[in-house]
């Protein structure tokens, strides 16, 4: 029986029946082996026939009985599995139908704008519906990415973006919740698209319709974070000579100047500042976190203007930027 088992793991049952057939017929040939061998004990010879011959007919009893009413079990054994699916199917559409009033309550806490239209948030919604059409789960895929570049963006415009770094996206989303930077409904959307993701990408038995109903959802989710009010900051002019006085007589040799064009939530507004770095990889036009290094700090410093070749003060103080760029988070 122990070595029959781990052979056909599927059919242990099976096994067992055929392990006590041969343990049984084993039995029968070495009674019969001793009755023959000796005359003496018959009585006992006899019981322990009949005792093994009883051993030997159940098994036989039973899978009689399976061949007689095998139809009727598979259709029981159909009955428990679309039972056991159903219940999977029900399950999901519970989880969706909270996605769904998840998403709607987070999406009506964020206030509406009336700016610029995102090209590139039309482009990536459309990316995601196109490659949709060709598999829903690569469309699931391409939907939480984009989830989780709008998180972290979001992260990076807090000027907090290195206490979020190297944590699980659901982990960032829920420190920026309690630094009260997203409000908690939109938490509890993330929270249930993670869940659902999750089990859609690793393995579970989705119907087209309930795939189709999860990223409707998801674009939506994606659309509100999208519309979370924060700054965007961009490169604008780098390596700008400092200096140390107004006259540009003392220039600084450690550090370069990089200006920053700041763009309002709307988009309609801009503005621009420079701070002292000691990056030399930026390029002009490069997405950037708001981030800081207090290791540096530089006194007062003046600079000649690019657009207007005037001298201007820089800052009067100023702590080290050291902004990633935000396809490096």
């Amino acid at each position: 029986m122990t070595f029959i088992i781990p052979i056909l793991p599927k059919f242990g049952w099976l096994c067992m029946i055929l392990s006590d057939l041969l343990i049984s017929y084993t039995r029968y040939k070495q009674i019969t082996i001793k009755m023959e061998q000796t005359p003496k004990s018959t009585f006992e010879l006899i019981n322990e026939l009949i005792i093994a011959i009883s051993h030997l007919l159940w098994p036989i009893a039973f899978l009689v009985c399976i061949y007689i009413f095998k139809s009727e079990i598979s259709e029981i054994l159909k009955r428990i599995k679309k039972g056991k699916i159903l219940g999977q199917e029900l399950e999901l559409e519970r989880e969706i139908s909270e996605f769904k009033n998840a998403t709607e309550k987070a999406s009506e806490s964020i206030p509406v704008f009336k700016g610029k239209t995102d090209k590139g948030v039309e482009d990536d919604i459309q990316n995601i519906l196109s490659k949709s059409a060709e598999d829903p789960k690569i469309g699931i895929l391409l939907l939480a990415r984009q989830i989780e570049k709008e998180i972290l963006e979001i992260a990076a415009s807090t000027g907090h973006v290195s206490e979020f770094l190297g944590k699980p996206i659901r982990q960032t989303f829920e420190l920026l919740v309690e630094n009260n930077f997203l409000s908690k409904d939109i938490l509890i959307s993330v929270r249930i698209f993670w869940d659902l993701r999750n089990q859609i990408i690793h393995g579970r038995d989705v119907e087209d319709k309930n795939l189709i109903q999860v990223l409707d959802i998801g674009v939506t989710l994606l659309k509100t974070l999208k519309a979370i009010p924060h700054y965007k900051h961009f490169v604008y002019k780098k390596n700008i000579e400092l200096y140390s006085d107004e006259k540009l007589e003392h220039i600084r040799t450690d550090v370069v100047g990089v200006i920053i064009e700041n763009i309002s939530p709307n988009g309609l507004e801009k503005f621009y500042q420079i701070f002292p770095t000691r990056r030399k990889d930026y390029e002009e036009g490069m997405h950037i976190a708001w981030e800081w290094s207090f290791d540096n700090v530089w006194e007062e410093s003046w600079y000649v203007d690019p657009s207007t070749e005037q001298t201007k003060s820089a800052f009067i103080g100023s702590a080290e930027f050291v902004g990633r760029p935000i396809k490096e988070l």
